[in-house]
């Protein structure tokens, strides 16, 4: 599997808007793998998982065409994830695709359907399929399986999922706080060996978070030692933090080191991890 970080920011980016924090001035000031848009991740170049307002200038930037992404997962439908208005242009006669082109297939919870089904043209657009997803129910996306688990985030349902391609599987735990025990249970008893985990990093480099909505190193480093005592991963496992927020300490990427000694990779936009 291919995992391509496309963007990996929370949701004002770094640096952000109408903001001079000494975060952001070093973000702008260092540019380069600085700086962070909003969250997008590409599989395999088949699966994309969130749509962020940053989707079009990511598909300028790495050279991609999102009519040939044919699945498309959410996690949640805060804005800086789930971004549906640029769906329109999958319109014919604004979108223009070969005939005998398969359509799309949108995947998440319930939670979806109003901001999908909302949209100007859905009622003419009977290749935009939508499929929600009940929690703990494993279901056949392309050539993956996927299971959502619940997260800990501040909309109705919110999902965390585990992906699979058969030979390889990825824990993808955005956006989260602490998970709920139903979903803890999900993963400490699935008895499946993870290639990679990637950790919501919000709260950067915090030993406690004064909200609960996402995670910090702290929280991370906690569910690897209970991951890794269980044998859900070992040491072939990549462990990737990722979704920094300009407002908590060591998020700019010159700050790797303190994530990479104790053996993370700190996601920044483009990076792409083969597992």
């Amino acid at each position: 599997m291919k995992i391509r970080y496309l963007g990996t920011a929370a949701a004002e980016g770094i640096p952000a808007m109408f903001c001079h924090c000494e975060n952001c001035e070093k973000a702008r000031r260092a540019g380069g793998k600085n700086i962070r848009t909003r969250s997008q991740t590409l599989i395999d170049g088949k699966l994309n998982v969130d749509f962020s307002p940053d989707s079009y200038m990511h598909e300028l930037c790495y050279g991609l065409n999102y009519a040939d992404v044919r699945y498309y997962l959410f996690t949640h439908v805060h804005e800086d994830h789930f971004y549906p208005l640029d769906f329109n242009y999958m319109y014919h006669g604004l979108g223009h695709v070969p005939e005998g082109h398969p359509g799309y297939d949108v995947y998440g919870s319930e939670d979806i359907l109003p901001g999908l089904q909302s949209l100007e043209h859905s009622g003419d657009m009977d290749y935009l399929r939508l499929h929600p997803l009940a929690p703990f129910k494993t279901a056949e996306i392309g050539d993956y399986r996927v299971t959502p688990i619940r997260a800990n985030h501040g909309t109705p349902h919110p999902y965390c999922y585990i992906i699979s391609d058969g030979k390889k599987t990825i824990l993808y735990l955005h956006d989260t706080g602490l998970l709920p025990e139903d979903s803890l249970s999900c993963i400490t008893g699935s008895g499946l060996h993870f290639d990679l985990v990637s950790y919501d990093c919000t709260g950067g480099n915090h030993e406690r978070l004064s909200y609960t909505s996402h995670l910090c190193f702290a929280d991370i480093r906690r569910y690897t030692e209970e991951f890794r005592a269980l044998g859900l991963i070992d040491g072939r496992t990549v462990l990737v933090l990722n979704h920094f927020s300009h407002n908590s300490p060591a998020v700019n990427y010159d700050d790797r080191g303190v994530y990479e000694a104790l053996g993370y990779v700190m996601a920044y936009d483009g990076l792409e991890i083969e597992v």
